[in-house]
């Protein structure tokens, strides 16, 4: 067995990340997991979906951390999408946005409510 096309390091245990990025990265992986059901068949009903089918035909998503829907603007806390297309493409910016941080605040002031709910 030959390395001598790769750097070795000396043994390095990985960092702990901070309470914050962690909040974020596993909002991400949920973002990921609805992105996921979005494009296989929007029309099926799953646990956790965070999008539904209206009357019309088009569909509403609703952004969440921990059962709660987070404010995408104010006082707005759904976005209307015509197709599942759509959904995916609504989902693809809130994951840039919560790339760039955008949503930490209020991942942080939700975690903490849920947080003081099991201490009651």
């Amino acid at each position: 067995m030959s390395f001598e096309n790769f750097k070795l390091l000396p043994q390095q245990k990985p960092a702990s990340a901070d309470a914050q990025t962690k909040r974020r990265l596993r909002f991400l992986s949920q973002i990921e997991k609805q992105i996921g059901f979005a494009t296989s068949d929007p029309d099926r009903k799953r646990r956790g979906q965070w999008f539904w089918k209206t009357g019309d035909g088009s569909y509403v998503l609703s952004v969440r951390y921990g059962r709660r829907d987070i404010e995408l603007s104010k006082g707005k806390f759904a976005v209307s999408c015509a197709d599942g297309d759509a959904i995916v493409t609504v989902l693809q910016e809130v994951k840039r946005v919560a790339l760039e941080g955008g949503f930490d605040d209020q991942l942080t002031r939700i975690s903490g409510e849920i947080r003081r709910s099991f201490k009651k």
